[in-house]
């Protein structure tokens, strides 16, 4: 960290041109931070997402509890003291003019010396920003120009803490967000729960358009607008919701009515076709509901950072990847911020190695999010968190419960890896605050943690006291328990990574693997070998890169326009012009100065299919070139599904077109090497079940042009390496560094996991038949009620795995496939087909 003159504190300093500019991203259990200080100067730090920090505590010469200086210590001056995993405070954090901090307090002095937890209580963002420009916790900040990630929507969502939302909508409609559609999600539970997002209250108003937007019967604004005033004076609801059936094609009864909602001082009022301008109204209203009930959240989580114009000026991440002024923010746009910014940074850090077609692996402390990037980032329209489903733009990631923080166990025989983390509190055992087994602890027991450079101060023994209570239930020994937790995790996040490449057509070995998060680089060789990928980038501040995404972002907005018409038939390049136009309004109106298009995406489809297929076009030439865009359909259809498509017509389901700013700041230059490193040791790691020496690097002392062979562990202030003997490891000059292996091994060691990994692949093999089925299907039944069954039988016919659809036909698969099995004589490769 740097201290500079005359700054700390900075609160006096005026001038909004020397702006401190600070990248912060709020995650599951660490908030990761940058800063770049007004003289030009990069500032790395990561605080635990609880807001709080640990520190070690020992008896002074005196007899006083003092604080290890470390961990920014100094400027907490007035925090909570508390033991770890204990709610009673054993006194306050006092800074003294002599250096010295100490535990001021009537329980400090008969306190034991070990870690302890310093609340300064105040949100992770707020704390980071204090510790970034070396500001005392009780003094103002310096004027901020501030870009943020946040999960509190996320949160929100997950806790159901959330505002109270008045949707109005057309009569005889006043159920509908409660009754949805068919989806459900478990479809083996004998109680099914859909997830639902209710509004507080609803109002239904007599007015309804023709499926062209023909007015039937037209709004009567005024009683309406009593009616609401009164539901909304019985019920205080927070925001108003407007949606209306076929406000997509006609918005006009919706702007009307919210405009009078606002002349007579009724608000804030949200619509529909605002916030989710697609066709279906379920869909629709649920964006529409969440988006309303989130507002009050966002806007009390943006007031909390104590951040104001023209003073300050705040810039919030969305889940396209994109940035939005704080004014301007969308609460629904807010679900994958973090994540996005974090496939921002990776790419970033790829294109600096040379690399344009990754595979992004992020893995946290308390999940892993995977994408593809080729050119582009793929972009999906719909997101589910807890019970709110809202339809955004969002970087297409997949996310499974597979992080530092997960919790290992066995359960019934069987070991598990997650989906229950510990978080940030209590944490992993290791931490010291009695938290379960996780992987983490797993690392540390298997060699692969820099205990040196860890930024919590790490509890070996608590770690071996958690491992011998899952051992002593698991009938396992020690060390096959050990790596059958870790090969389990390795194997769920391949499958993660198959799910965004093979699933879609792609094959893995095609690609990069960018791995970054605080554990990333723990198992990236292990994942790689999984799925035959050679090539692996760790970027330079990749336990920082989602920070770092937020530095190298663009500043962008989008329009879109539901345009369902033949692809012959679709007036393109008046939709273009103007959607065109409308994106470049709306990213000026965000303060974009001389924004561009950066994207156009005509997203095309079977004549009554659902799910489309995304045509990138570079200009408006392109994307109004129907026997190019006809002919790229069918290439990019054969290439997901296997085949050509059918002689049916294409249809153009939607445009959407994104305009701001063409090119984001270049990644910072990686920290230089410490004046005093570490000096290189040797250390003992775990490898395909045996324990082999592994010399421990830190990863400024590496030379460019030194190439280091595994077995290596490479430390860093946010992150570790481990290099896997097989590969060997080069630093880039952009300070990222790059794994090289000559062979694609497809290694699957046998580990204590075995039968468990075997599973987890036959039942993806089973999901991928039914997400294939999905996708080209035309029937409704099939898309949302999921009325199939995908299952794998083995050689006599007996059901191995089956995946999660309707389970009505299992009971008839074994003894059809019986029989058709003793009528033919079926070779490798034949199919057999029966109705």
């Amino acid at each position: 960290m740097s201290v500079h003159d005359g700054q700390i504190g900075g609160g006096n300093r005026s001038e909004v041109g020397r702006r401190w500019s600070l990248r912060i991203d709020t995650g599951g259990t660490f908030t990761d931070a940058f800063a770049i200080d007004p003289d030009g100067m990069p500032v790395r730090t990561k605080v635990l997402s609880s807001g709080r920090v640990r520190a070690r505590a020992a008896v002074g010469a005196d007899g006083e509890l003092q604080l290890d200086p470390g961990a920014a210590v100094d400027l907490l001056d007035g925090a909570v003291v508390r033991r770890l995993g204990q709610a009673n405070p054993i006194g306050r954090v006092r800074v003294h003019d002599d250096g010295r901090v100490l535990v001021e307090g009537d329980a400090a002095g008969q306190s034991p010396p070990g870690i302890v937890d310093l609340d300064p209580e105040m949100d992770a963002p707020r704390l980071a920003m204090h510790v970034l420009t070396r500001t005392p916790i009780e003094r103002a900040l310096p004027p901020i120009d501030l870009r943020i990630a946040t999960t509190r929507a996320t949160n929100a969502l997950l806790t159901d803490d959330l505002g109270s939302v008045l949707l109005v909508t057309n009569a005889g409609f006043e159920d509908l967000h409660l009754i949805g559609d068919q989806a459900r999600p478990d479809i083996f539970a004998l109680d099914p729960r859909p997830p639902r997002q209710p509004a507080t209250r609803v109002v239904g108003v007599e007015t309804r358009l023709s499926v062209d937007g023909t007015e039937l019967r037209p709004l009567e604004v005024e009683p309406a607008v009593e009616r609401i005033r009164a539901a909304q004076a019985e019920s205080r609801c927070d925001v108003v919701a407007i949606a209306f059936m076929h406000a997509w094609r006609n918005p006009g009864p919706e702007r009307q009515l919210a405009e009078a909602l606002r002349m007579a001082g009724i608000g804030p009022v949200f619509t529909s076709h605002d916030r989710s301008p697609g066709i279906r109204l379920v869909p629709r209203v649920r964006t529409l509901v969440a988006d309303a009930s989130l507002a009050p959240v966002i806007d009390a989580f943006l007031d909390q950072l104590g951040l104001a114009a023209p003073r300050d000026r705040v810039q919030a991440m969305t889940s396209s990847g994109g940035l939005v002024s704080a004014e301007n923010y969308r609460p629904a746009e807010s679900l994958l911020s973090g994540p996005a910014a974090g496939v921002v940074g990776a790419v970033a850090a790829a294109r600096a190695c040379g690399f344009d077609r990754i595979l992004g692996f992020d893995m946290g402390g308390t999940s892993t999010d995977v994408c593809r990037h080729a050119g582009r980032s793929d972009l999906r329209d719909e997101t589910q968190v807890a019970n709110a489903t809202v339809r955004v733009p969002s970087i297409d990631l997949h996310t499974v419960a597979a992080g530092g923080g997960s919790i290992c166990a066995v359960v019934d025989g069987r070991l598990e890896v997650g989906p229950a983390s510990a978080g940030a509190d209590p944490g992993p055992a290791c931490y010291g605050a009695g938290g379960p087994l996780t992987l983490t602890d797993v690392n540390l027991l298997e060699g692969r943690v820099d205990t040196r450079r860890f930024r919590v101060p790490l509890d070996r023994d608590a770690a071996e006291r958690a491992l011998a209570e899952v051992l002593e239930s698991s009938g396992r020994d020690r060390e096959t328990l050990l790596d059958g937790f870790r090969a389990l995790a390795e194997e769920r996040m391949a499958e993660a990574i198959r799910t965004v490449s093979t699933r879609r057509g792609e094959d893995p070995a095609d690609h990069a693997l960018v791995a970054f998060g605080g554990a990333g680089g723990q198992h990236a060789c292990g994942i790689a070998r999984r799925l035959g990928i050679t090539r692996i980038v760790i970027p330079a501040d990749t336990g920082l890169l989602s920070a770092i995404g937020l530095h190298c972002a663009v500043r962008e907005r989008f329009a879109e326009r539901a345009v369902l018409a033949e692809l012959d038939a679709a007036p393109l390049v008046d939709l273009l012009q103007a959607l065109d136009a409308e994106a470049l309004e709306a990213a000026i109106g965000d303060g974009v100065d001389s924004p561009e298009v950066v994207r156009r995406q005509v997203r095309c489809r079977l004549l009554g299919q659902d799910a489309t297929i995304d045509l990138e076009c570079e200009d408006q030439a392109a994307a109004t070139d129907v026997r190019e865009l006809s002919r790229r359909f069918a290439g990019e259809f054969e290439q997901l599904y296997g085949y050509p498509p059918p002689d049916r017509a294409i249809e153009v389901a939607s445009i959407r077109v994104f305009a701001g700013e063409l090119h984001g700041a270049t990644p910072p230059a990686p920290p230089a090497a410490p004046e005093h490193g570490l000096a290189e040791e040797m250390g003992r790691i775990r490898f395909k079940g045996t324990w082999v020496e592994a010399p421990l690097r830190d990863r400024a002392s590496l030379a460019e042009d030194e190439r280091l062979a595994g077995p290596a562990i490479v430390a860093e202030d946010t992150s570790t390496v481990v290099v896997e003997p097989g590969w060997t490891l080069s630093r880039h000059s952009s300070g990222g560094m790059l794994l090289e292996s000559d062979v694609a091994s497809f290694d699957n060691a046998i580990t204590a996991a075995a039968g468990e990994i075997v599973a987890c692949r036959l039942e993806s093999i089973a999901r991928d038949m039914g997400e294939t089925l999905r996708r080209t299907a035309l029937s409704v039944n099939v898309k949302e009620r999921l009325d199939y069954s995908c299952g794998i039988l083995d050689a006599k016919g007996r059901l191995v795995v089956n995946a999660p659809h309707m389970p009505v036909h299992l009971g008839a698969l074994g003894v059809c496939v019986r029989s058709v099995a003793g009528q033919l004589n079926l070779a490798e490769g034949d199919v057999a087909l029966v109705n």
